[in-house]
């Protein structure tokens, strides 16, 4: 009985392990310390998303690939959970799924619309599998990157703080066009929607719909009733 029993667990064990995830979970509280260091392409999830769920059986194998890497790190940040609420707004995450890499600090969009496994193991192989490009790490980035960063490291702190503060305003005005344009959908989706329904309305008027549906709802009922005698 008692080896019955062992047996019965070691199977329960290696099924646990072989469904355990090798996505790395990021949320608002572990993701300065896991990120500190590391190369990261990021999947930012929803999970009643089709398109996020579509996407997981890739991200799950790409994961693995990357597992206990030294620098690259494959992760996923649910923006449906509370615990990764202020992560997803300080990134500006509005549609999803989104994919970013590189520095997590200041990470870059996936833009191409290829999601496939060999295409998104090469593009990490390529970009996640250095340190990323910033002060501490100034010997990974290009020439271009290093004079930049080199110049702005020289700038006054009260200098750099007024850049980034125009950098926000242009950020807060191109916000404020996308949330205009879709006000402005939305607007549109509400007219449409409206004149469907009053269209639709006046149809059924005009074929007597309603009343056609009651007498053949009468006669499915009295038929229902003929055959049960």
């Amino acid at each position: 009985m008692m080896v019955t029993t062992l047996q019965v667990l070691a199977v329960a064990l290696v099924a646990q392990v072989a469904t355990a995830t090798a996505v790395v979970e990021l949320n608002d509280e572990n993701w300065l310390e896991t990120v500190h260091g590391k190369s990261v392409f990021i999947f930012f999830d929803e999970f009643e998303n089709e398109e996020c769920r579509a996407l997981d059986d890739t991200w799950e194998k790409l994961a693995a690939e990357w597992a206990g890497h030294e620098v690259g790190l494959v992760g996923r940040v649910d923006c449906d959970s509370e615990e990764s609420e202020i992560l997803c707004e300080e990134y500006g995450i509005v549609s999803l799924p989104l994919l970013m890499f590189g520095d997590p600090h200041s990470p870059e969009f996936y833009e191409d619309h290829d999601r496939s496994y060999a295409t998104l193991s090469a593009f990490a192989k390529k970009h996640i599998s250095k340190p990323p490009c910033n002060l501490k790490n100034i010997d990974h980035c290009g020439a271009t990157e290093r004079k930049l960063l080199t110049e702005l490291s020289q700038k006054p702190r009260q200098e750099l703080e007024a850049m980034e503060e125009k950098a926000h305003e242009k950020v807060a005005e191109v916000e404020l066009k996308f949330d205009a344009k879709i006000a402005d959908i939305q607007a549109q989706y509400a007219q449409i929607v409206a004149e469907f329904n009053t269209e639709l309305d006046q149809v059924r008027q005009d074929t007597n719909y309603k009343w056609i549906q009651q007498v053949l709802r009468h006669w499915d009922e009295k038929d229902e009733a003929e055959g049960e005698l």
